[in-house]
């Protein structure tokens, strides 16, 4: 078996597995799975955030990458549709890290608080939506920041996050032609 038969066995083995993924790959399952992996992918910026107050941009395209990963992981259908899911799911995940950022300083400053009859705790998330109303234009400020950088991330991101399986049966059959006139080249000399 020379090298050519290798290469041609590996093209194979990737056409079944695209093959099989088309046919027993699963929407809801994958969904989840990349919501997961958005959430995971959106930690180190949420750390970031929460300690030192500041946006790094690399750490939020750490979100799309993780999305997708886990939507592949999850053997979810790489067609026209991933790309969308991995996006969306991807800007929600940064909406939600400057919720949860809010909501865990306010949930550190407040727990506990008691009103003036002493008996009523108050709960952390009614002062959530009360801070986020008195200074809407700093929340949407950081709303907007991180959907900026989120959108960044999946521009940096796009070639992993969009590569379907038509994208990979694009790219084998570009490397078996390239391959063939190689050999036919070879053969020629």
């Amino acid at each position: 078996m020379d090298l050519h038969d290798k290469g041609l066995d590996r093209g194979l083995s990737m056409l079944e597995r695209i093959e099989d993924n088309n046919l027993n790959g699963s929407y809801a399952l994958a969904a989840l799975a990349a919501l997961f992996g958005a959430i995971i992918g959106a930690v180190p910026a949420f750390i970031v955030f929460y300690f030192f107050g500041s946006f790094i941009a690399v750490l939020f395209a750490i979100i799309p990458m993780g999305c997708a990963f886990a939507y592949r992981r999850a053997r979810g259908v790489e067609n026209k549709f991933m790309p969308i899911i991995v996006t969306i799911w991807s800007l929600v995940a940064s909406v939600l890290l400057i919720m949860v950022d809010f909501y865990v300083s306010i949930f550190g400053w407040y727990w506990g608080l008691i009103t003036l009859d002493g008996v009523t705790a108050v709960s952390p998330l009614s002062i959530l939506f009360e801070l986020i109303l008195s200074d809407i234009e700093f929340f949407m400020l950081d709303i907007m920041m991180a959907l900026a950088f989120c959108g960044l991330g999946i521009f940096t991101s796009w070639g992993y996050i969009a590569l379907t399986n038509k994208a990979k049966i694009k790219k084998l059959q570009d490397q078996q032609e390239a391959d063939e006139a190689a050999r036919c080249e070879k053969i020629s000399h």
